[in-house]
C-alpha cells in the first residue's frame, strides 16, 4: 500500500468509491456522466450505470514486470469491487513537474493481453508510445490500462445500456482516478482508445457512459452507425490495415459517413502497405492521430482556438484533401482511392518504376496558397529515390513540372491559380520502385 508513486492513489485507510453523488474529498464530481444526465433529455441512454463500490489495493510487481513499466513511470494496482472478481490495471502518470490538470486516455486491450498477469499487457505495448518521448513531451497525459481476465466476455454484451461488468468495473476505476490522481485529471479531456476486441469496447465506452469522454481512437474494428448513442460525442477515428480494410473497411466508411451527416465526426483511415490484424503497429505511432486526439474537448469553450498542426498530412477527413492511388497509378490504369495519408503509411509500387508512374493526391477544394512538399521514400523517408518531378493542375487535363529532384523532398510554393491535384511522377525507369511516404500541405503563417 505505501509503495512509492501509487501513494496518491491508493490512500493508507482503503475508502470505497460512493456509489452515487459527488465525492467527499475534493469534491470533484466522480459520476462525471450521472451529474450531466440531469440536464439532457429524459431517455434510456441517459441513464449511466452507477460506479461499482470499489477499493484500490498496490500491487507490488516481481523484477521483470518492474522492468517493462519503469520507462512509462508506470504503477500497478487491483481494482478490488465489493463483490466478484477484482481487476488489475496499470496506470502511466505523467513526467515529474507537470502540473494539472492534465488528460487521461483510457486504453482497452484485446483477447491476446487478457489476465491473468499484468506482464502480458506489455503482448502490444505500441499503445504507449504516448507515454514516452517525444509524443509524452506534447501531450503529458496519464493512460490508465485496466486488464480483463481472460474468458470472462471481454469488454462487450449487457444490454442496450448496461454494460458488461468488465466495463463497468473498469469505468469505475476510472471515476476513482479522477477523484484522487495528483496532478488531477481534467474531465474535459478523458479519451478512449482500443485495438481489435479492445477498440469495440471503447466504442461500447462512448455508447453506455455518454458525454464522459471527448474523443475515441478505433483500431483495427468494425462499428455500425446505427448502434451509436445520440447522446454521447461520436468523435472517431478508425485506423485499419489493408486486410482489415478488404474485410469491412466499405463498411466502416459507410458508417462514418452516416454519423458525420448526423452531426458527428468519424474519420476512418488505414495502411494500404500493411497486411494482417495489427494496424496499432503504425497507428499509435502517429503524431496526428494523438494531435487529433488531444484536440478534442468535452464541453466546448466559447471563443477558444484550437490550434492546427503546422503541416497538415493529405487525406484526413475535414482537411479538404485525400490521397489516391494506392499504387502508382499509369495512363491505362485508374486510380484507386485511400483514406489515410498518415506519417507511417507509403505508397509504393509492386515493381520497379517505369518512367511515367504517379502517385496523386487530389484537394477537395483548390488549393491557392501556402507550400506542398512531398516526401519520397518508404515509412521511414528512405530511398533510394531516383529522378523524379512534382506537377501540378488546375484542370485535371493538363499537368505541369513545379519541382523536380532525386532527394528525399520535394517542395512547392503555390501562388494562386487554383491547385485541384498534385502528383509525384517517375522521371525515368529504375531498378527501386516508386515510393512516396506523404504529400502534405502547409497553410501560410497567419
Amino acid at each position: 500500500m505505501g509503495r512509492p508513486g501509487v501513494r496518491d492513489l491508493a490512500h493508507p485507510k482503503r475508502r470505497a468509491l460512493p456509489g452515487q453523488g459527488v465525492c467527499e474529498g475534493r469534491g470533484i464530481l466522480v459520476g462525471l456522466g450521472l451529474a450531466l444526465a440531469a440536464s439532457l433529455p429524459a431517455r434510456a441512454w441517459t441513464r449511466l450505470p452507477e460506479p461499482m463500490p470499489v477499493e484500490i489495493e498496490a500491487i507490488e510487481p516481481d523484477a521483470r514486470l518492474e522492468a517493462r513499466m519503469a520507462p512509462y513511470r508506470m504503477v500497478a494496482f487491483r481494482l478490488v469491487p465489493e463483490e466478484g472478481r477484482p481487476m488489475d490495471a496499470l496506470l502511466s502518470r505523467p513526467e515529474e513537474g507537470v502540473k494539472g490538470p492534465v488528460p487521461l486516455v483510457l486504453f482497452l486491450h484485446g483477447i491476446g493481453e487478457a489476465g491473468p498477469g499484468l506482464e502480458r499487457m506489455f503482448r502490444q505495448p505500441a499503445f504507449l508510445h504516448i507515454a514516452r518521448p517525444p509524443l509524452s513531451d506534447r501531450h503529458p497525459c496519464y493512460v490508465y490500462a485496466p486488464q480483463h481476465p481472460a474468458g470472462h466476455t471481454a469488454w462487450i454484451s449487457g444490454s442496450r445500456t448496461r454494460p458488461v461488468r468488465n466495463l463497468r468495473l473498469a469505468m469505475s476505476g476510472l471515476f476513482l482516478l479522477m477523484e484522487r490522481a495528483d496532478p488531477p485529471i481534467d474531465p474535459e479531456r478523458v479519451y478512449v482508445t482500443g485495438l481489435s476486441s479492445g477498440a469495440m469496447g471503447a466504442f461500447e465506452a462512448v455508447k453506455k457512459y455518454p458525454r464522459v469522454f471527448a474523443g475515441a481512437t478505433l483500431v483495427s474494428t468494425p462499428w455500425a452507425a446505427d448502434t451509436v448513442n445520440p447522446d454521447s460525442l461520436n468523435r472517431f477515428w478508425t485506423l485499419l490495415t489493408r486486410s482489415d480494410y478488404e474485410r469491412f473497411g466499405s463498411y466502416v466508411e459507410e458508417a462514418a459517413r452516416a454519423l458525420n451527416a448526423a452531426g458527428g465526426e468519424a474519420r476512418v483511415s488505414h495502411f494500404p502497405g500493411r497486411a494482417g490484424h495489427d494496424a496499432w503497429n503504425l497507428a499509435y505511432r502517429e503524431p496526428q492521430v494523438w494531435a487529433w486526439l488531444f484536440a478534442q474537448r468535452r464541453t466546448p469553450v466559447a471563443g477558444a482556438l484550437v490550434p492546427a498542426p503546422a503541416a497538415r498530412p493529405v487525406g484526413l477527413a475535414g482537411e479538404g484533401m485525400r490521397v489516391s492511388a494506392l499504387v502508382p497509378a499509369r495512363p491505362d490504369r485508374p486510380l484507386a482511392f485511400a483514406t489515410d495519408g498518415l506519417l507511417a503509411t507509403a505508397y509504393v509500387a509492386e515493381r520497379p518504376r517505369q518512367a511515367g508512374d504517379w502517385v496523386q493526391v487530389d484537394f477537395r477544394q483548390p488549393v491557392r496558397d501556402g507550400e506542398i512538399v512531398a516526401h519520397l521514400g518508404d515509412e521511414r523517408g528512405r530511398g533510394p529515390f531516383g529522378p523524379v518531378v512534382l506537377e501540378a493542375t488546375t484542370n485535371r487535363a493538363r499537368y505541369r513540372t513545379v519541382a523536380e529532384g532525386t532527394e528525399g523532398t520535394l517542395r512547392w510554393t503555390v501562388r494562386g491559380g487554383g491547385i485541384l491535384a498534385v502528383r509525384v511522377r517517375a522521371a525515368a525507369d529504375g531498378d527501386a520502385p516508386l515510393a512516396v511516404r506523404e504529400i502534405q500541405w502547409i497553410p501560410p503563417s497567419p
